[in-house]
């Protein structure tokens, strides 16, 4: 049985939801294609090792033995994502390594607003 909030869901009361949920994609698929070509021309590669290391790393923050880990998760192993995974760590360390984030200057200013009422 539905209920009659269920029931009200139709396009009007959705329609705010479809444009946040588009919204979210669309970032998504951004990062998806920025990450891919920082991948290609910073020639990011893992190597199988590292892979094991953040198996064993998973197994050691559950208190497990790594090939019991292993067996018991050999479903939910995926070698490809794990490698992916590490890829986009190292991209991102890389970023933060090489680029000098600044705050916004309406953050700057807001601050310096909130803090001289916090003086009054």
């Amino acid at each position: 049985k539905y209920t009659q909030q269920q029931k009200n869901l139709n396009a009007e009361t959705l329609a705010p939801m479809k444009k946040i949920y588009k919204s979210y994609a669309e970032n998504e698929i951004r990062i998806y294609y920025v990450m891919n070509r920082l991948k290609e021309l910073e020639k990011v590669e893992v190597s199988d090792e590292e892979i094991e290391n953040e198996i064993k790393s998973s197994a050691e923050k559950m208190g497990m033995d790594v090939e019991k880990y292993k067996e018991l998760y050999k479903k939910q192993i995926d070698k490809e994502e794990i490698k992916e995974s590490l890829i986009s760590d190292k991209i991102i360390k890389n970023i933060e390594r090489t680029v000098d984030f600044k705050k916004p200057k309406k953050q700057k200013e807001s601050k310096k607003k909130e803090s001289k009422k916090e003086e009054k």
